[in-house]
């Protein structure tokens, strides 16, 4: 992931949970592994702003897409 791209690492995150939702995965609480995977997820998630999103080249359907599925993402992991 790159540091200077938030939306970026925001979008990529998302969907790879979005994925994992839709395949069932769940994550200990347990495992240091999985704990620190939310960790990355919940900083990308904060780093992350409509703005950054933009800079990915979304359009206005895309992006309320992309902020309902980390919304999703967010419910269910963190």
């Amino acid at each position: 992931m790159r540091k200077d791209a938030p939306g970026a690492n925001a979008v990529l995150q998302t969907a790879i949970y979005m994925e994992g939702i839709r395949r069932g995965l769940r994550l200990s609480r347990e495992s240091q592994y999985a704990i620190d995977m939310l960790e990355v997820l919940a900083d990308t998630y904060e780093k992350c702003s409509v703005e950054s999103l933009m800079e990915v080249g979304v359009d206005d359907k895309e992006l309320e897409i992309i902020q309902s599925d980390m919304d999703t993402v967010r419910k269910v992991f963190l």
